[in-house]
């Protein structure tokens, strides 16, 4: 069973932590940069879950999950949205966005594991998937240091 998964950041070292950590579902992620190409790159690749950064360029993260979710083709498809604490996390926008959930970063391999498996129904059923012991991530100093501003 492959995961889909499309990731709206610019971070190369979340898709590379999001491989490794979900890399015993047969992962595919498709990577998009730019706020206004995530609606059609989630229509056409019809992702299992969508992670949106609140900071994209050309359109908010909040707007962009506000986009999926006002989508016919891709209301269903549940959206979390990525943020850095040192930016902080608009409540009311979040609410606004009809995301199902949000995830600070840098996060641990665990709690991502258990979000995709939360709302991912097709994970639900993989008896094997809750026993699986991803490897710890290392994150960049760069990485790391911006949480911790």
């Amino acid at each position: 069973m492959s995961l889909r998964v499309l990731l709206a950041d610019e971070s190369a070292t979340i898709k590379k932590v999001m491989e490794i950590t979900l890399q015993d579902f047969a992962v595919d992620i498709r990577n998009v940069n730019i706020g206004t190409d995530v609606i059609s790159v989630a229509e056409s690749f019809q992702p299992d879950i969508v992670f949106i950064d609140i900071l994209l360029q050309k359109k908010s993260g909040y707007d962009v999950a506000r986009d999926l979710k006002t989508n016919a083709d891709t209301t269903n498809i549940p959206v979390i949205m990525l943020w850095n604490g040192f930016m902080g996390l608009d409540q009311q926008k979040l609410d606004e966005s009809g995301a199902e959930d949000n995830l600070e970063k840098p996060f641990d391999s665990d709690t991502l594991r258990k979000m995709v498996m939360k709302y991912v129904s097709k994970l639900q059923t993989d008896p094997v998937a809750e026993h699986i012991q991803p490897p710890p991530i290392e994150w960049p100093a760069e990485e790391a240091s911006k949480a911790q501003v």
